[in-house]
């Protein structure tokens, strides 16, 4: 699933992008009422059209869990998106869980949402049973084989890769 060549440099994701967004390969990720995208260092704010419709279904089903726990609305913040080789080598000095080689970031598939810490109404909030919530939803759809999912402790995410389509 995803990008067929991998992106290596800044370079050539400048000269590739448009081409990518205009053929519906690549889609914007930008915030919306599930998640904010938090400022991104080592990634480009893009994903495959199937990586956006999870990362949308995660958010509506986050949404139906904090509800049914009698919770209000928070927002969870996406850390990392598409990357090329270049932003994995530099993130590969400072990020014990960065791969170096084949990461599973270069092919749009693949994002990571932060753990520690909500938005509701433009504050940041730290709150476990939250936490605890945005895990529950993301081991169902995981159970449902539309994810694969990683904890990373270090960085306080959890990295997803689209594994499963709905047609």
């Amino acid at each position: 699933n995803g990008l067929q060549r991998i992106i290596e440099n800044k370079k050539q994701y400048e000269s590739q992008i448009d081409s990518l967004v205009d053929n519906d390969i690549l889609v914007k990720i930008t915030p919306n009422k599930y998640y904010n995208v938090r400022r991104l260092t080592h990634s480009y704010p893009y994903l495959t059209p199937e990586a956006r419709d999870l990362l949308n279904l995660i958010g509506k089903r986050f949404q139906a869990n904090l509800q049914a726990e009698g919770l209000p609305k928070y927002k969870f913040q996406i850390s990392s998106l598409l990357r090329t080789i270049e932003f994995q080598r530099q993130l590969t000095r400072q990020n014990v869980n960065a791969t170096y080689g084949l990461s599973a970031h270069y092919y749009g598939t693949t994002f990571d949402i932060a753990y520690d810490q909500y938005d509701r109404r433009g504050k940041s909030y730290q709150d476990p049973k939250v936490e605890e919530i945005l895990e529950k939803t993301l081991l169902e759809l995981r159970e449902e084989c539309r994810l694969m999912i990683i904890r990373e402790s270090s960085n306080k995410c959890f990295h997803m890769t689209v594994v499963c389509l709905e047609k």
